[in-house]
C-alpha cells in the first residue's frame, strides 16, 4: 500500500502534486495588504490629533503602494482579517473608530466590496 501523503510530506515530494507546488511557490511571493489604523495629523491650530484612517496600502517586497478602490470601508482600527484561499479574497470584519463596527468586507483584485449580512443583533470584537 502506498504511503498516504499529507501537506508536509507533499512539500518535499515533487511527484505529490504539481498544482500544490505551484500554489506554494505563489505563497512565497508575499504581498501584504494594510487597511486603516490611526494616524497623527496636524489641525488648523497646529495641534496633533489622532485620526482614524481608511486608506489601503500594498507591500510587494520592495515598496509601499497606495491602493484606491471605488468603494472603501469606513475608517477604523483593529479590524479582523482572514484570507479566503478558495475565493482568493482578504476578508475583514469589524474594527473600532469610537464605536465597534460589525460590517463585513472583502478585498480582491484591488477593490473592496461590502458583504451585507442579515443578523439579529450587532456583533463585535471577533
Amino acid at each position: 500500500m502506498p504511503e498516504e501523503k499529507n501537506f508536509f510530506t507533499g512539500l518535499f515530494d515533487f511527484s505529490f502534486s504539481h498544482s500544490l507546488l505551484r500554489r506554494l511557490v505563489k505563497l512565497l511571493y508575499v504581498i501584504a495588504i494594510v487597511f486603516g489604523g490611526i494616524r497623527v495629523d496636524v489641525d488648523a491650530n497646529n495641534n496633533q490629533v489622532q485620526v482614524y484612517a481608511n486608506d489601503t496600502w500594498e507591500w510587494a517586497g520592495t515598496t509601499w503602494k497606495q491602493i484606491t478602490s471605488p468603494v472603501t470601508p469606513p475608517a477604523r482600527e483593529n479590524g479582523g482579517f482572514a484570507l479566503d484561499p478558495i475565493r482568493n479574497q482578504l476578508v475583514m470584519f469589524g474594527g473600532y473608530s469610537g464605536f465597534y463596527h460589525s460590517d463585513l468586507w472583502t478585498f480582491a483584485n484591488g477593490k473592496w466590496s461590502q458583504l451585507i449580512e442579515v443578523v439579529n443583533r450587532r456583533r463585535a470584537s471577533h
